[in-house]
């Protein structure tokens, strides 16, 4: 995942949750968006101010491929994390309790999932361990913030 991107949809989900809203790609405004479209926005797109969408892009098809390459994540990522209802239960109720910052959990799953492995020509210093060891350490992070 986008690290740089990552770090905007966190900020903007944390500090301005009231502009966060999974059930819109933008708001006609352009002042709310889900995390696809803040993703777009951040990336340049300009949100359409009289329909939901964006003006320089297509229907929804081009919405969801152009966000998931502006993220760095694959389509089933992509699908996991823009699908409100693929979120792990315990994220999608703490969002629909009105907790929209479960989104952040969300996109830190998906950024932990795309963490590259080390790289594997290193010698572990060990003598033996996983490549995704990190991976495997965030993903056990979360686990126990359940």
């Amino acid at each position: 995942m986008n690290p740089e991107m990552l770090d905007k949809l966190t900020k903007v989900i944390a500090k301005n949750p009231d502009r966060f809203d999974m059930a819109e790609w933008q708001a006609g405004c352009g002042t709310t968006c889900c995390i696809a479209g803040w993703a777009l926005v951040f990336a340049g797109y300009k949100p359409s101010q009289f329909m939901l969408g964006f003006s320089d892009l297509g229907n929804n098809e081009d919405i969801f491929q152009t966000a998931t390459e502006v993220l760095g994540i694959s389509q089933d990522q992509a699908e996991r994390l823009f699908t409100l209802y693929l979120w792990p239960q315990d994220i999608r109720d703490r969002y629909r309790s009105g907790d929209k910052t479960a989104a952040i959990d969300m996109l830190n799953l998906i950024a932990a999932e795309s963490q590259p492995a080390e790289d594997i020509n290193e010698p572990d210093p060990d003598g033996g361990g996983s490549p995704f060891l990190g991976r495997e350490e965030i993903m056990s992070d979360w686990r126990q913030k359940r």
